[in-house]
């Protein structure tokens, strides 16, 4: 078994020279990775580099100087962990196995003669330096986009109101700091905007992943290794999941599904597509909204009485494809729609106001409205409900009737995972 030497803090501060210098090793068992080290000089300081070797030949790049606590240009031994791993990710890849080559780093002569500039990757930060935060961001949402992710939108809506109209924005990506990202989202939680704060981080977070990836994945594109990020200044700041809030209203009750179902079908029709729309996602299990919405044509096969919606949702690189039966009532409402949509030249199931574009959120909420109202007034709801609410509905209704959790999973596409699903 591999020997294993962590650095600590105590050690760290602990360690003094009289004479010369001494390295002390985060050792982490694993072989051919390289690994962070620490040089602990006469005049008292501490130096973090990663060191590696190719041929029997030792290199050792720089990092900065070891700080307790987080400080500009300095590192906490977290901080310089959580780079040293950046490093052997690239060190590991056969491609890319100098790291100090690939980093496009000059050779030092010797590590003596070496010193760190006080802050990470001072001499890479001049070649990167026209790539900014909003960048980085902005590859992030094309990014979604190309996956298909119905995220692209909302995500490029936060990034344009809370970043691209800040001072940050214009930052060089490789210098951005964690307290210039906490000073980011205070501003947006000082404003009242708590759940914004929160979809911010987590968007900025999953940018600077996207870019450090390129970093140790050779499918990537070039223009994104460019960036010069090697450190996730996010993820030094506090999650904020204290603004994680779980809807308030409960399931409707079976008596309140009805009065809303006799509602919808008997009710006043201001729009068809619209409330034909909510019909059909509770006849298909409660699906979620934009993925229904973008139902072509073409995923309606009659023949097998089915309707096929594509599910990009978490990490997934390609869409899944979520194949639902089409009872009897459902295919009534599938015909209608599909004549609806034939007779306007619409290639989407639920057409919407433009030519060739599908119905949007808007209309659904809207023809929700007075149907929550009306029944309100009838003491026939308890409370208001919204379309959002129908879909944990029919999770309650399904359970309490018995249906197992893998199907109702596989109803509402959601927590599928496992080698017999993937195939």
């Amino acid at each position: 078994m591999a020997k294993v030497s962590r650095l600590t803090i105590q050690t760290i501060e602990s360690t003094r020279v009289k004479d010369g210098e001494r390295w002390l090793s985060d050792d982490d068992g694993a072989r051919g990775s390289g690994r962070l080290s620490l040089r602990i000089r006469p005049d008292d300081r501490r130096l973090f580099y990663f060191r590696y070797s190719i041929g029997g030949k030792r290199t050792s790049i720089p990092l900065g100087p070891y700080s307790r606590l987080m400080a500009e240009g300095h590192l906490t031994l977290e901080e310089a962990r959580e780079l040293a791993r950046q490093y052997s990710a690239i060190h590991r890849n056969p491609q890319t196995r100098d790291v100090q080559v690939h980093l496009g780093r000059k050779p030092e002569p010797s590590v003596v003669e070496a010193e760190p500039k006080g802050q990470v990757l001072a001499d890479t930060a001049a070649r990167a330096r026209k790539f900014t935060v909003q960048d980085v961001c902005d590859n992030y949402v094309d990014n979604l986009r190309k996956r298909g992710k119905l995220s692209a939108e909302s995500v490029a809506s936060y990034i344009r109101v809370h970043v691209a109209s800040t001072q940050w924005a214009g930052i060089p990506a490789n210098e951005f700091t964690s307290q210039q990202a906490a000073a980011l989202l205070r501003r947006i939680i000082e404003a009242g905007h708590e759940t914004t704060a929160l979809h911010v981080r987590r968007a900025l977070h999953a940018a600077y992943q996207i870019a450090l990836k390129a970093t140790s994945d050779p499918t990537t594109s070039e223009v994104v290794v460019d960036f010069g990020v090697v450190v996730n200044p996010i993820s030094s700041t506090a999650s904020l999941s204290q603004f994680m809030r779980a809807r308030e209203r409960p399931a409707l009750s079976n008596m309140e599904l009805g009065h809303v179902w006799l509602e919808l079908s008997e009710g006043p029709d201001s729009d068809e597509v619209a409330t034909r729309f909510v019909r059909l996602s509770i006849l298909l299990g409660g699906q979620r909204c934009r993925q229904l919405l973008r139902c072509t044509l073409a995923s309606v096969d009659l023949d097998r009485r089915d309707i096929t919606l594509l599910d990009p949702k978490g990490r997934r690189l390609s869409a899944r494809k979520h194949v639902l039966p089409l009872n009897p009532m459902a295919m009534s409402e599938v015909m209608a729609l599909r004549q609806l949509s034939k007779d306007l030249g619409n290639p989407y199931l639920f057409a919407g106001k433009k030519t060739n574009h599908p119905l949007t959120e808007g209309p659904i909420s809207r023809a929700l409205v007075p149907c929550s109202a009306k029944l309100l007034t009838q003491k026939k709801l308890d409370r208001p409900f919204q379309y959002a609410d129908i879909r944990s509905t029919v999770e309650t209704r399904a359970a309490q009737l018995g249906i197992d959790e893998g199907t109702r999973a596989q109803i509402q596409s959601h927590g599928i995972t496992g080698v017999q699903v993937k195939h």
